[in-house]
């Protein structure tokens, strides 16, 4: 009579009604959610690159090429990269001045290093007018006066007209 207990045995229940199984299948999965929160986000490698930062994601994006409205994509684009704040008060003349004709762009370059590297750049202040396409036209290095800006943007926004 014990042998025929011992086989009608019931298997182990939590609360009555949560098998092993599903216990341990539900903390594996538990587990794996919090490794992939800790380690990863689920997309591919980047190779080893990191994101930047949020406050320089407009920068890298801009970098990139994607951060242009699809309008903003079609015109000229000029780029102010400055690291004292010298070109600030210039850029928002100079984007009221020329806005239409052109997208206008200040980067505070503070701290980043990167940036300097990507343009081939030795100094700042500098200016870079850009084709629509991203091109280098031409660029305005350190002294920039707001006059010297207009006269290069005016000069390098012509030779484009012609082309």
């Amino acid at each position: 009579m014990s042998s025929k207990s011992a086989s009608t045995s019931k298997p182990f229940r939590l609360f009555g009604f949560i098998s092993l199984r599903t216990l341990l299948y539900t903390g594996a999965a538990v587990l794996v959610a919090l490794f992939m929160k800790k380690y990863g986000d689920g997309r591919p490698s980047s190779g080893g690159r990191t994101a930047p930062p949020p406050e320089q994601e407009e920068t890298r994006l801009f970098l990139e090429g994607t951060a242009l409205s699809a309008q903003e994509a079609r015109k000229p684009s000029l780029l102010l990269l400055d690291n004292e704040g010298v070109l600030k008060s210039t850029a928002d003349e100079i984007r009221t001045a020329f806005g239409g004709r052109c997208t206008i762009t200040y980067i505070d370059i503070t701290g980043r290093p990167d940036v300097l590297e990507y343009y081939k750049a030795e100094s700042t202040p500098l200016a870079l007018l850009m084709s629509p396409d991203g091109t280098e036209l031409g660029r305005l290095e350190a002294p920039v006066s707001q006059e010297k800006l207009e006269v290069f943007l005016q000069e390098g926004l012509a030779t484009i007209k012609k082309e």
